[in-house]
């Protein structure tokens, strides 16, 4: 009964929790802007809403890890110290969303560039959705090495080289990825390849047009997130979660 009350509480802080509110209505806010631009299909801004909900997990994590110390030092989960993690990927939902806003707005005042426009937005698009996903794998074993600083010396290597592998092997996954993205976005917008035609905002207005949206772009929207998980999951196998004091988890907190 006990254990339940304190789940609830746990639950509620967590929900409660300012920093988490704050983005989540501001995102809201941008959102509902987005929306209101009247975007028919809704391809392109699914991608803002994917990155964001990955940086509310980093978050919510973050703060359920508070809810868990009870001594000292304290055993944590292996996602590490994920404040930097939230507040980087965040960071890259909202580069996406305005990404978008821009566009979008873009469309509306000059319909006849969207053609010309597109390639440009598209590209940027990409760019700050790889990042933020990135940014999860090499925030990750920084996080968990800032906890191991605490720990012997001797186990330092092995971490080292596991997180140098991890950092590498995603920064070359999301380079080819935004290589493949870059090359077919050129393709279609040179109808080069089959492409599927987006509305924009602006594109049933005088003038305007559709946006070539390669199908490759499914592949980029969906190949970071299996790049993460394997990631993680090889992260989280073979090393074994940190025992950080709480002078350190506080300092990091709100």
């Amino acid at each position: 009964m006990v254990e339940e009350d304190q789940r609830q509480v746990s639950i509620r802080r967590i929900l409660c929790n300012e920093s988490l509110l704050r983005s989540l209505i501001l995102f809201g806010i941008l959102f509902t802007a987005l929306i209101l631009q009247r975007w028919d299909n809704l391809l392109l801004p699914l991608f803002p809403v994917l990155l964001f909900a990955e940086a509310v997990f980093f978050r919510a994590v973050h703060v359920g890890q508070e809810l868990n110390f009870s001594g000292l030092p304290v055993t944590v989960v292996p996602l590490g110290l994920g404040k930097q993690i939230a507040d980087r990927v965040e960071f890259a939902a909202f580069l996406v969303l305005v990404t978008l806003l821009i566009q979008g707005y873009d469309s509306i005042a000059r319909p006849q560039l969207i053609a010309d426009l597109s390639p440009y937005f598209l590209e940027l698009l990409l760019a700050t959705y790889l990042l933020g996903h990135y940014w999860v794998l090499s925030g990750v074993p920084n996080a968990i090495m800032k906890g191991h600083t605490e720990e012997k010396k001797s186990d330092f290597t092995a971490q080292e080289e596991l997180m140098l592998k991890i950092s590498s092997y995603s920064s070359i996954c999301y380079l080819i990825l935004f290589g493949i993205g870059t090359i077919f976005n050129l393709l279609s917008f040179y109808a080069a390849t089959p492409a599927i035609l987006v509305n924009v905002p602006g594109s049933t207005l005088p003038n305007g047009t559709p946006v070539a949206v390669s199908g490759a772009l499914f592949l980029v929207l969906l190949a970071p997130w299996v790049i993460t998980i394997v990631g993680m999951r090889i992260l989280f196998t073979r090393l074994p979660p940190p025992r950080i004091p709480r002078r350190i988890i506080e300092s990091t907190f709100l």
